[in-house]
């Protein structure tokens, strides 16, 4: 049964629920932005009577997901944020790289050396120990058949040949784990912080 209850500061131990619980503060605005940017997609594929073509609806997700880590989001939670080239996403957040891609409960398949290179991660160091390097980790959006979003998910890479994770870990919904005394800050809260944190990221 997973683990839904994200409270501690530190994760306590270096496994995929504490570090979920870890990186919580910023994966319940990820799965608020992408579940917003995903339904703003289908709006306009609606709307104009397109075809369904995953790469361009990819992007315009991803597209919509940069506006709403904007520079307000980014200064209130302390991470930052990088477009990469067709709209990419690498956010930098307590010792975590996250890229977020189109996927499901696996590691898509790098698609070009860069992304083979991120996911190449043979071995892991206590994550936030002096001097290990960022953990590197990816979060994939899984769609149903009408095109919205039917998961999220945590994934910590591996590629090493033998195996392509170390583990993965879902990402429930933020109301799912709200509990009596549970506040989470929602978007307007966020909006009122105005430091800025982006920017941009060459591969």
């Amino acid at each position: 049964m997973v683990d839904k209850s994200p409270d501690a500061l530190h994760a306590p131990e270096d496994d995929a629920t504490a570090t979920r619980t870890l990186l919580w503060p910023l994966l319940a605005l990820l799965y608020q932005g992408i579940e917003q940017a995903i339904e703003k997609v289908r709006t306009h594929f609606s709307d104009h009577v397109l075809m369904y073509s995953p790469y361009a609806f990819s992007n315009l997700v991803r597209c919509h997901l940069h506006d709403f880590l904007g520079p307000a989001k980014a200064g209130a939670l302390g991470f930052k944020v990088w477009r990469l080239p067709l709209d990419g996403i690498e956010l930098d957040y307590k010792g975590c790289w996250i890229k977020a891609w189109k996927g499901d409960d696996e590691l898509p398949p790098p698609r070009s050396g860069t992304n083979e290179e991120y996911c190449y991660q043979p071995s892991l160091f206590p994550l936030g120990a002096p001097g290990a390097p960022p953990r590197r980790l990816v979060v994939t959006w899984e769609l149903n058949g009408d095109m919205s979003l039917k998961a999220l998910f945590l994934i910590c890479p591996k590629w090493d040949g033998a195996e392509d994770v170390h583990w993965i870990v879902d990402i429930p919904h933020p109301a799912t784990t709200m509990s009596g005394g549970e506040h989470f800050a929602s978007s307007d809260d966020l909006d009122d912080e105005t430091q800025s944190q982006t920017g941009t990221k060459g591969q």
